[in-house]
């Protein structure tokens, strides 16, 4: 993990199944809920600089960890508070969604343990995760 680029950390827990119950609800969803003060910070100061955001109502402030793929039987299991290293960089590269990456080895330990293959990237190294901080539109922007 480079310390440097991934120079903040905090603490999460999953949440399993968000939404469940709902008109919103997916099978097989895991998110680490965070602490919603940073998706607060990063969107004031996206804003600042010209490139307003706006804020995931839906799920709050989160990482994903699963996207509809069936897990094991540990599926819902506490696997306890995860502490998770982020950037100070926000990231827009798909003229869509505005983030911030995550490194968490922990993540991919618990994506392990209920028996779902490693997130990797194109040079079979593990990959990051990503903290949603919401929408924005590129054509919006000043930059």
């Amino acid at each position: 993990m480079d310390t440097e680029y991934y120079c903040h950390k905090s603490v999460g827990t999953l949440q399993f199944d968000p939404g469940k119950g709902t008109k919103n609800f997916d099978p097989w969803w895991c998110l680490l809920t965070v602490d919603q003060q940073i998706v607060d910070y990063y969107c004031w100061f996206s804003m600042k600089r010209g490139k307003p955001i706006e804020k995931n109502m839906l799920w709050k402030a989160h990482v994903s960890v699963i996207k509809g793929e069936e897990a094991n039987s540990l599926w819902g299991s506490d696997f306890g508070p995860i502490e998770f290293h982020y950037t100070n960089v926000i990231r827009y590269d798909n003229g869509c969604h505005a983030w911030l990456d995550v490194w968490c080895d922990r993540l991919h330990e618990v994506r392990a343990a209920l028996g779902l293959p490693p997130k990797i990237d194109f040079g079979g190294h593990p990959r990051h995760f990503h903290l949603t901080l919401g929408r924005w539109t590129a054509g919006d922007s000043n930059g």
